[in-house]
């Protein structure tokens, strides 16, 4: 099963008190049956949000459950998970990624995944 990398990185604090990162790439493009999503969060003192009601990477779109049909895993550290993705059709997917810093701080973004399967 071949792996489709995406690294989250350059979090940082606005002057607004929002928050400005990197999530490359944006959109995903997963070429392919059965592939691997593997998420990376590169900044320091970041890591995907375990301890929520909700998922810390969702993703959403009337074929999600036929595509992803099992929940993300994630390392022991929460810098890191992975996503079974199908890839079974063409067709384009938002997903939530929710991200803690180790201060408290809460990040929340809407990236895109593009499944191609096998077209490019």
């Amino acid at each position: 099963m071949s792996t489709v990398k995406i690294a989250i990185t350059q979090i940082k604090r606005k002057a607004d008190g929002t928050y400005s990162y990197v999530c490359k790439p944006d959109p995903a493009v997963v070429k392919g049956k059965d592939r691997t999503l593997h998420w990376t969060v590169v900044t320091k003192g970041w890591r995907f949000h375990l301890l929520g009601r909700k998922q810390p990477i969702q993703v959403s779109g009337k074929k999600a459950k036929t595509q992803f049909p099992h929940p993300p895993v994630f390392t022991a550290d929460g810098r890191q998970g992975f996503l079974q993705d199908r890839n079974g059709k063409v067709e384009e997917f938002s997903y939530t990624v929710r991200l803690v810093h180790v201060s408290g701080a809460e990040l929340t973004f809407d990236p895109g995944l593009s499944n191609r399967n096998g077209v490019h």
